[in-house]
C-alpha cells in the first residue's frame, strides 16, 4: 500500500466511524473502555457474542484520527469471527503496527493502512487502542 493510499484509508475511515454507535445500543454486550494516559484518547469497544462468534461489535468515544480510523476498521473486520481467534488476530494486527510500512496481510483489509505507524509511539498507542479493548471485551471477559 503506497502512503498516499494508507493516508486516504486512514482518514476516510476516520470520517465514516463503521460501528460508531453512541448511545450504545441495547442488548448483551460485552464491553471494554481504555484511555490512554500519554494522549488522551478515550474508547469503548463492545462486543456481541452469539455461539462463541462475534455476532457485532460496536464503539464510542474520543481520540485522534488514527484511534477513530482503527477503530472503525476493527467493526468491519471482526464481526462473524469466533472468540478464539480474536487475540491471534489482535496480535496480528499489533505486529503490523510495529513493524515496518509495506508490509501487506490481505486477510486484515484495511488494517494494513496501519503498517508501521508504530514507528512512532504515540500512534502506535493510538492505533492498537481499540484492538487491546476489543481483546479485554471478548476474550478477558469470557
Amino acid at each position: 500500500m503506497t502512503p498516499d493510499l494508507r493516508r486516504e484509508v486512514l482518514a476516510d475511515h476516520a470520517r465514516r466511524r463503521t460501528g460508531f454507535a453512541d448511545p450504545p445500543s441495547a442488548g448483551e454486550w460485552r464491553e471494554a473502555r481504555l484511555r490512554s494516559a500519554t494522549c488522551g484518547d478515550d474508547l469503548t469497544v463492545r462486543v456481541l457474542v452469539e455461539g462463541g462468534v462475534v455476532a457485532g461489535v460496536e464503539w464510542h468515544g474520543l481520540g485522534c484520527e488514527v484511534s477513530q480510523a482503527s477503530a472503525s476498521m476493527l467493526a468491519e473486520l471482526v464481526p462473524g469471527r469466533a472468540v478464539a481467534d480474536v487475540e491471534d488476530l489482535v496480535a496480528r494486527v499489533a505486529a503490523l503496527v510495529r513493524g515496518p510500512e509495506g508490509v501487506e496481510d490481505p486477510a486484515l483489509a484495511d488494517a494494513e493502512a496501519l503498517a508501521g505507524v508504530g514507528r512512532l509511539p504515540l500512534r502506535g498507542r493510538c492505533a492498537l487502542l481499540s484492538w487491546n479493548a476489543l481483546r479485554a471485551a471478548a476474550v478477558d471477559a469470557a
